[in-house]
């Protein structure tokens, strides 16, 4: 085993210099027994195992990924949009965010993508796109049916997602979740129509505009808006499974989070959540804007050590980044009320 270990080292650095002295330094001599589509074969199989994170070289694979693209149109979007994957992560994790060999690659791939009307689908897909046996076509066609639910929610159809940190199997039947957090503008259609009483920060300026999502809502005022909306509070396995896709992953949108990622991080003092879906990024493979940031969320589960307290999801406008983590959570009393704290709504599937 330790002698095959070492073969593919050797392997995988001769196929590392293979790329980098075509498509890296193309006026240095070649590598001889090599061709892209062996290369390609050759990091498909390292990395279907292992992390991208693993090695310093990874951007190779993002390179040489967006070459093959324009070789082969047939497989263009999908080997651009796995090449855009890859060469981010190697941005993330090198922190280099200025090196014209990743970066002007990128910019290539963003604008055909943009170009396509794809930019936004494959930033959602996120790492399902690794997997060589997806295709483009078919993640835009699954998010196209998640995503075509009257009424602004969007379908989390049944089966298994990693739960929790340690990514336990989780089996759970199909729902319909809310695309976005209820807003003021929803809220008011409420309070006019059942005559309910006003919410705690209803009237303060820096939190009642019409598309921001409602705050200062305790447990029992989401309860009485889910009975007039004919729904519900999801329970926290629900909201879960809603942000993190099927594929374990850490932010609804990817592995990684950067300031335009989410609303996170404001001052609590000065600041207040911005209206739902101003972060594009932000969205969920279902097709749910503000899962992570924006404002904690109400789930309908409770916490198994307190009393009167419900578990919340999410993380909101004033939190650090730890807690926009698509498995952390919080509790709150029944009757709290937050000006970080809000709530969605789900439905059963028929």
């Amino acid at each position: 085993m330790k002698g095959s270990t070492v073969a593919m080292k050797k392997d995988l650095h001769k196929v590392h210099e293979y790329i980098y002295k075509k498509y890296v330094e193309p006026t240095s001599a070649g590598v001889e027994g090599l061709d892209d589509e062996q290369a390609l074969g050759a990091l498909e199989e390292r990395h279907s195992t292992n992390p991208l994170e693993s090695n310093k070289e990874v951007y190779l694979y993002g390179i040489l990924l967006f070459e093959m693209a324009f070789e082969q149109p047939e497989r263009k979007l999908d080997y651009l949009a796995r090449a855009k994957v890859i060469l981010e992560r190697y941005r993330q994790v090198s922190g280099d965010t200025e090196w014209d060999v990743v970066e002007d690659r990128l910019f290539d791939i963003n604008k055909t993508l943009q170009e396509e009307g794809l930019l936004t689908k494959v930033e959602a897909a996120g790492d399902l796109l690794l997997d060589p046996a997806q295709s483009v076509a078919t993640m835009v066609e699954v998010q196209r049916k998640f995503s075509a639910i009257p009424g602004e929610m969007v379908l989390v159809p049944e089966g298994s997602f990693k739960q929790g940190e340690t990514g336990e199997e989780k089996f759970l039947p199909a729902f319909l979740i809310d695309k976005y957090p209820v807003t003021n503008a929803r809220y008011e259609e409420f309070l006019k129509q059942a005559g309910y009483r006003k919410p705690k920060y209803w009237d303060d300026a820096r939190f009642n505009q019409p598309e921001q999502p409602v705050v200062g809502i305790s447990l029992m005022d989401a309860i009485k808006f889910a009975r007039w909306a004919g729904s519900e509070l999801p329970t926290e396995e629900q909201y879960e499974k809603a942000a993190r896709g099927t594929d374990g992953r850490t932010y609804p949108w990817g592995s990684a989070i950067e300031k335009d990622s989410a609303d996170y991080g404001q001052d609590p003092e000065s600041g207040a959540a911005r209206p739902v879906g101003s972060f594009p990024k932000n969205l969920s493979f279902y097709g749910a804007y503000d899962l992570a940031g924006t404002v904690w969320e109400w789930t309908n589960t409770s916490h198994p050590a307190e009393e009167n307290a419900k578990i919340i999801r999410g993380g909101s406008w004033c939190d650090p980044a730890r807690y926009l983590k698509t498995y952390e959570k919080l509790f709150a009393s029944v009757r709290e009320k937050s000006d970080n704290l809000g709530f969605r709504l789900v439905k059963n599937h028929p």
